[in-house]
């Protein structure tokens, strides 16, 4: 690793995809499960540090007995990590093939790796066009779209928590595509074949609350393609995955990673316009107008992309450019006309169902408008939320007054205005807050909410008593470590670990969030009169 960080240092050459392979030669007495363990809590310690340096693989040769007298068997563990949230670890022995004589890999246990019956001299597969998306999400700052589902089916686990007390299909998840005409419907594609920046899914999860199951649609910008910006097919998906969610009354979750609505240029207009000067011997004076020559203006005429009107002037047929339209769809005011109508749409959604927004790198333009048009705001620390970037601005103010753009829209702006209602250090814990927020929710419009079976009982006597000084009232209504026995817990109102706080950072005379009382979620407003 320390060799990694030395090739990191060249800012010239980006390094991805690294794999370690490790030897031992020496023959081990050991359970293989055991290794697994070993393995997974060192790679846990060291993470942070693999993950820097792009080690999205590794591999462990070993010889190892069961018993003092076993036989040796060659064992080999791969470990793969190329999301950053989801640690895979697959044991195979090596075996022979009796047939060919030829070495492979047959998965140890019950799990079946990947690799299970390949032989052990097959090349390694190299860095395809997936991991480059990949790779060009996570430089960002982000996590690439079709990695999300997979981030879901792993912050339910979390939510399950340990053991094997989760559904077998704890997550089914179906990609909403726009046929020719327009209309959504339900596809399984591979990943990375969108051409549009939005990808939208529906989701099924079973969840503690509803282990039958409950929908979603969870909406995403795809910042791997044309930075994420919002088009007129950008628009239209949003559009109708949203209005699905009301037709169906279920939550709509948006992943918000985008540069606002697309800008583009007329590609074909650019390299053919001519500039008519006022003074042509002083450019800096202005100019009259733009506009083609007559061969250009015929051979660009028939596509409809400018509007041109036909003068004499200087001895010459000139054609000046009145409009640009572009032979492309998706490069102008369109763009804005279809971020007006995803804006309707989020505030029709917020009257009625469940929406909430999580800003992971980036939210800029309509982006920003419509993760504020939701319910709820999640918003990943290294995030910004803005309308207009920090250079601009400066530009137009004349001087350099902001250095970067989490001046003006990061964590520590939108959370302490009241914007974002929560912060957290990453995507997977913000995947894992909009599960926990959830679990308050009913599963549809029609619906109650869940109430869940609780291990404390509603009969209890509150141990935590107010007292006349000041103190915090959130050790009132969640309790606190009880303050003279070592190891306690003082109980609160409501039941334990059930409190969820929002907004923390905003108004903080008034402490507000979500719990159950008896597993009944309830909302929760308190005051706080420690602070003036």
């Amino acid at each position: 690793m320390d060799e990694l960080e030395v090739a990191f240092s060249n800012t010239s050459v980006r390094t991805d995809c690294n794999h370690i392979f490790l030897n031992f030669v020496p023959t081990v007495i050991m359970d293989p499960s055991k290794i697994e363990q070993s393995v997974r809590s060192m790679v846990m310690r060291y993470g942070s540090r693999l993950w820097k340096l792009r080690v999205l693989q590794a591999e462990l040769k070993i010889n190892i007995r069961l018993t003092p007298t076993g036989k040796a068997i060659p064992v080999r563990l791969f470990l793969t990590n190329e999301s950053g949230y989801y640690l895979d670890i697959s044991i195979y022995e090596e075996v022979t093939n009796t047939s060919s004589g030829q070495i492979m890999f047959h998965s140890y246990g019950n799990k079946q790796g990947p690799l299970h019956g390949m032989l052990i001299n097959a090349p390694y597969v190299t860095k395809d066009l997936l991991q480059a998306k990949r790779f060009q999400a996570q430089t960002l700052g982000t996590t690439y779209v079709y990695d999300f589902p997979e981030m879901f089916r792993q912050a339910l686990f979390k939510l399950w928590g340990p053991g094997n007390g989760h559904p077998k299909d704890v997550l089914m998840c179906t990609e909403l595509v726009l046929d020719p005409q327009g209309c959504l419907v339900q596809m399984n594609r591979l990943p990375g074949d969108n051409d549009v920046g939005m990808v939208a899914f529906r989701m099924k999860m079973k969840t503690p609350e509803y282990p039958e199951g409950r929908d979603i649609i969870v909406i995403c910008n795809d910042i791997t393609h044309m930075i994420g910006s919002f088009g007129p097919q950008e628009d239209e998906l949003f559009l109708k995955a949203s209005a699905l969610a009301r037709a169906e009354g279920i939550p709509r979750i948006y992943i918000a990673a985008n540069s606002g609505a697309r800008i583009g240029l007329a590609e074909e207009i650019k390299h053919m316009f001519q500039v008519a000067w006022i003074d042509p011997s002083d450019p800096y004076k202005g100019f009259k107008y733009l506009y083609l020559t007559p061969q250009d203006y015929t051979r660009i005429s028939a596509t409809n992309a400018v509007h041109c009107q036909h003068v004499e002037e200087d001895g010459e047929s000139r054609y000046i450019i009145t409009d640009v339209i572009g032979k492309d769809d998706g490069l102008g005011v369109e763009n804005l006309r279809g971020s007006g109508t995803i804006a309707g749409e989020s505030s029709q959604a917020y009257e009625e169902i469940i929406t909430i927004s999580m800003v992971t790198c980036r939210a800029i333009g309509i982006g920003a408008y419509l993760v504020r048009l939701g319910q709820r705001v999640i918003q990943v620390e290294n995030s910004h939320i803005i309308l207009t970037g920090a250079g601009a601005l400066n530009k137009v103010l004349g001087r350099e007054v902001y250095t970067s753009n989490n001046q003006l829209g990061g964590i520590q702006i939108m959370h302490n205005n009241g914007v974002t209602h929560t912060t957290v250090p990453d995507d997977f814990e913000g995947v894992f807050t909009i599960l926990q927020w959830l679990s308050y929710m009913p599963k549809n419009k029609q619906c109650p909410v869940p109430v869940i079976p609780t291990t404390d009982p509603v009969d209890r006597e509150i141990e935590f008593i107010p007292t006349k000084a000041p103190y915090d009232p959130r050790w009132m209504l969640a309790g606190r470590p009880h303050p003279t026995v070592r190891g306690a817990w003082q109980s609160g109102f409501f039941d334990h670990g059930s409190f969820m706080e929002i907004m923390s950072s905003w108004a903080q005379t008034v402490v507000v969030g979500r719990a159950r009382l008896g597993g009944i979620p309830l909302g929760v407003i308190a005051v706080e009169t420690a602070h003036s």
